[in-house]
């Protein structure tokens, strides 16, 4: 029988960190092992996990030392599921959840070529709309398409290769572990998926966006949750690192100018128009500082 491991990261959040693994277990294929990486919450939740699940032997909980980010937070449990001969890795986002059949469509949408494949996933809270589907890196504007983005219609009817898929909810094989590595832990938070799947199509494997695996994630308040001070300060710094990482100097260059000429203004225009908090535009600008920074080092 084929080996499926889960990796769920917690961060302070026992409600959909429960709800989420309640759900991997109605899956209609048995998981191997569900891991929880938690990462150093103060709120009780790694206990309170661990107490909920006392006696279930499928699951494994390790409590990191600090907050590592999501990158080198999901990179422990990916080693463990390896080193306990999962042949995939399902990783999800623990205020996510799945329906019982969705690592059945995720998992027949393999073959030799294929590296990773990524459901469709809706609105939690509006289970007719669509926050991410399967994508595209554009290389004009340093970013993504994804066709199906907050959408009520479908734009994909079957399995299709993309470019990207989220890293919310994404099955990854162990050969393409083993043939691309680990996510990059130089991004403490946001890249790592975009990072991830174009390091994955330059080892010759695919994505593959399968339309009939459904998630549902619990993003609410787009224009508050996603304007934060950290979630600016963290787009900024991780978007310099990625296209310094993936890219040779002259698209970097490119891709810095867009940043200020294009990216800039937009986040402005997202602050005034949602949160009003000024702070986000000032993480903004310190994100690219630190990013800089970080490109001047290497």
């Amino acid at each position: 029988m084929v080996k499926i491991t889960a990796v769920v990261l917690n961060w302070n959040n026992f409600v959909d960190t429960f709800e989420c693994v309640i759900s991997l277990k109605s899956s209609v294929i048995p998981l191997y092992k569900i891991i929880i990486v938690d990462n150093n919450s103060t709120d009780g939740s790694f206990e309170s996990l661990s107490d909920s699940f006392s006696n279930d032997e499928t699951l494994i909980l390790i409590k990191n030392e600090r907050n590592v980010g999501f990158a080198a937070g999901v990179n422990r449990g990916i080693r463990m599921a390896i080193s306990l001969g999962s042949d995939f890795v399902f990783l999800i986002n623990n205020d996510a959840v799945i329906e019982p059949d969705t690592i059945l469509h995720l998992l027949k949408a393999f073959d030799d070529t294929t590296g990773i494949s990524g459901p469709r996933i809706y609105y939690y809270d509006n289970r007719s709309k669509i926050w991410q589907g399967g994508g595209y890196f554009s290389y004009l504007k340093v970013g993504l398409r994804v066709p199906e983005k907050n959408l009520e219609v479908e734009v994909f009817s079957k399995n299709t290769e993309v470019s990207f898929l989220t890293g919310c909810a994404m099955l990854i094989s162990a050969k393409c572990v083993n043939e691309v590595g680990l996510f990059n832990e130089n991004y403490f938070f946001y890249y790592e998926d975009v990072d991830y799947c174009i390091r994955t199509i330059r080892k010759g494997l695919k994505l593959i966006y399968v339309p009939q695996a459904k998630v549902l994630h619990k993003i609410r308040d787009v224009k508050r949750e996603r304007t934060s001070p950290f979630v600016f300060f963290h787009l900024a710094r991780s978007f310099v690192i990625f296209t310094h990482s993936n890219f040779n100097i002259l698209y970097f260059l490119y891709s810095i100018l867009l940043h200020f000429l294009v990216y800039t203004p937009y986040r402005i225009y997202q602050v005034l128009s949602g949160s009003k908090n000024l702070q986000s535009i000032k993480a903004w600008f310190e994100g690219t500082i630190e990013g800089l920074k970080f490109v001047i080092k290497s």
